[in-house]
This record gives C-alpha cells, structure tokens and sequence, in this order.
C-alpha cells in the first residue's frame, strides 16, 4: 500500500474518532456524586461504606494473600469498591492491579480531599481541585470529611460544577474494542511506511507485552517525527505529534485504561530515548583534548534538566503551592494548561543554530506532546487543546517579538 493512502487513511480514522470521543468525553464528565462513607473495621483491615459502596483508603498490607482474600470477599459483596485517589490503598493498588486476578471492572476511583488539606488550602485551589478530578481525570465520586469549611466547600463545588446525581444513577462509559484494534493496525503501518524494522518490534511488543506496547508505540513515533518528518519546522513537529499521539490514544481506548484501573509499563522510556540518542549523537562531535569551558557548563545543564525532568515526569511529584495557584489561573484561562515542558522548548526551534542544547529542548517538545496522549485517562480534546495552546503561546509570542524587531530596525 501506498504511503500517501495510509497517510490519508489514517487522517480520516483520526478525525473521525477524534470528534466521536469529544461528544463522549463531555457527556462522561458531567455528573457527579458526593457521599459520606462510614469508617467499618473487618479483622485486621479498615475500609469505609456507603450504602452498598466500599471506600478504600488508609491500607495496611498483612500479606498479598490475606489482602487479596479481603479485596475478593468486598467484590462479592458490594456493587463497587471505590478506591480513594492518592490515598495509600492507590498507591498499594497501583502495585497489584496488573499482577492478581481481581475483578477490575468492580473498581471505581473516588477524589478525597484530607483535612490537612482543607486546612492548608483556600477555598478556590479547592474547588478547582474538585473540578480536574471530574473534567481532566473522569472521576464523578467526591468525598470532603467533616470539617468546619465542610458544607460551604461542598456548596461552592456544586456550584462550579453544577450536574449532580445520586451515586448509583451514574454511568461510566466503556468504549467499543474495535477501536483499539483498528487503532492498533493503524499505528503498524504507519511505522512500517517510515521504519519498516520497527514495525515489527511494535507487532512484537502488542502481541507479547500488551501494557509495553502504547509506550513502544510512542517512541517509535518520537524518532519518526524528528528524523523523518522535521527537526525544525515547529508546525510539522506538532501537528504530527499530535496525529501520532492520537492514533497512541485510540490503541489505549478502553474501560480499564481510560478509568485508571491498569497501567502502561515502560513511560521513562519514552522521556529518555529520543533525548539520550541525539545527545549522543551530539556528543560525537565534542572532542575531550579540545573540551573548553562552555562545552563543559553545555554539559553540566543538559544533565541538570535531564534529571529535573525525570523526577518531574509522574503523578506523585511536589507542587508548591504557589505553583499550585499559577496553574489554577492558567487552566481558568486556557481550559487546558499547557505543559510546562512544552512552552520551554518552543524557543529553541525559533533559533537558527544547533547543538545539545538546542537539541535537548527540540525533542523534549516532542516526546512531551506523545507523553499527553499516553494518559488515557484524560479526555481526548483536553490532551490537544493543552498542546494548540502551547503552540497558540509561542507563536503569539514570536509574532510580537518579531514585530518588535520589524518597529526597531524601521523596515
């Protein structure tokens, strides 16, 4: 088959589907629920319960098998377990779900604000942080523990969020599999039209290990964008990152994946392969007898963004609280925050010179764009409107800068 009829094809499933997950996506995240769980003690193991709901929370692991005989005996017990996000259950679960034979489809996730949290923050980080778990994360269950600021926050949310029902009138949206599949036959041959190799290492990857396969995917993709498609041209590099990063989405669109109840494996490799190759290939040209002084601070800084990257690259990683406020600002503005990344590197394909760092920062817009669309929790149209909006900032951004340069020179 011919490169441009893949390519063309592609373009219409891409569309097609885009537009298919937009009406689903804003339909899935629209209502909401609050409860109220009561704290139950089960031999050596808390859980909370709301009617025929199970909350789970605070967690102390005895043994894989006593906790997995627990978690099996409230799944046929109860309608759904709902686990607490952030809490220590998610993250003991974000440990097992992909290792036991536990009925995922049984589990929710539930947003928890603790009271220290309340206490620390003011009612507007709060509200808002109720409105990313629904509109960025589709999790419809909110839970506030009993405080003083309890009702008034509770009011406020329901206000900003407006859609309430009761907690067994929702519904959670699962996706027909044969998007996947098309999907996954799409992401083949578009490798194949460009590295016919990896085509096969992705088919490998897909039938032998599953959860690898969107990452693989992803990296292939981040080496096809910068060595085959451009280095330079910021349109070419973000219009097909996002063509790419959504056929990677599509591969990934399915009840487990799009709820956070299983894992992809392998995301440190997408941050680090693309980066690491053309560092390396940049470092062919320094040579250690001529090593001067700004080579080595070149070096020196790529190493420092390179480890600041990685520790900032995950859901556990510290905001201050101050950037916590920033954030807040900017996504009331945008909807969809840009990505911090992203609006660092756009510079770098404004100047005409190369180098490590230049380079550094030109794939790191590009791994970062695929990265967005590896979190499949998050409804389709946030992912490209957070990465338009980065390329809206930069572009804004260098109209003026150059109409600043046009007024100067008086042309």
């Amino acid at each position: 088959m011919k490169k441009k009829y893949i390519i063309i094809i592609s373009i219409v499933f891409v569309s097609f589907f885009s537009f298919y997950s937009l009406f689903i996506d804003i339909s899935d995240t629209k209502y909401f629920s609050f409860v109220e769980p009561k704290k139950v003690q089960l031999n050596n193991y808390v859980y909370y319960k709301y009617n025929n709901y199970v909350f789970l929370k605070d967690f102390n692991s005895i043994s894989k098998k006593n906790d997995l005989q627990f978690l099996n005996k409230l799944i046929k017990n109860n309608d759904i377990i709902f686990i607490v996000e952030f809490s220590d259950f998610d993250k003991y679960f974000s440990k097992i779900k992909n290792e036991t034979a536990l009925d995922l489809n049984k589990f929710k996730y539930c947003h928890y604000i603790k009271v220290k949290e309340i206490e620390k923050y003011d009612d507007e980080i709060i509200v808002q942080r109720f409105h990313r778990a629904l509109k960025e994360r589709r999790i419809k269950v909110f839970w506030i523990p009993n405080t003083l600021r309890k009702d008034e926050l509770t009011l406020k949310i329901k206000n900003n969020l407006k859609y309430e029902k009761p907690i067994n009138d929702l519904s959670y949206f699962s996706p027909n599999h044969l998007i996947k599949y098309i999907f996954f036959l799409l992401i083949f041959f578009n490798i194949y039209i460009y590295l016919p190799f990896f085509s096969i290492i992705y088919l490998i990857s897909l039938l032998l290990f599953k959860s690898w396969s969107y990452v693989t995917a992803a990296t292939i993709f981040s080496f096809i964008v910068y060595y085959k498609i451009s280095k330079k041209n910021v349109l070419k590099v973000v219009f097909s990152s996002i063509f790419f990063g959504i056929m990677v989405y599509f591969s990934g669109y399915d009840y487990l994946l799009i709820n956070k109840l299983n894992s992809l494996r392998g995301i440190k490799v997408l941050l680090i392969a693309l980066l690491s190759f053309e560092i390396i290939n940049q470092l062919k040209n320094f040579k250690l007898k001529n090593l001067k002084k700004f080579d080595l601070i070149t070096i020196l800084l790529i190493m420092f963004f390179s480890i600041i990257y990685i520790l900032r690259s995950g859901n556990w990683s510290y905001v201050s609280n101050f950037e916590r406020k920033m954030r807040d600002i900017i996504e009331k503005i945008f909807i969809a925050r840009p990505r911090t990344k992203e609006l660092l590197s756009y510079p770098f394909y404004y100047l005409n010179n190369t180098g490590i760092i230049v380079s550094f920062f030109r794939t790191l817009l590009i791994v970062s764009i695929l990265d967005t669309f590896l979190h499949f929790h998050t409804p389709l149209y946030l992912g490209i409107l957070r990465t338009l909006n980065g390329l809206f900032i930069y572009l804004f951004t260098f109209f003026v800068f150059e109409l600043i340069k046009y007024f100067r020179g008086g042309k």
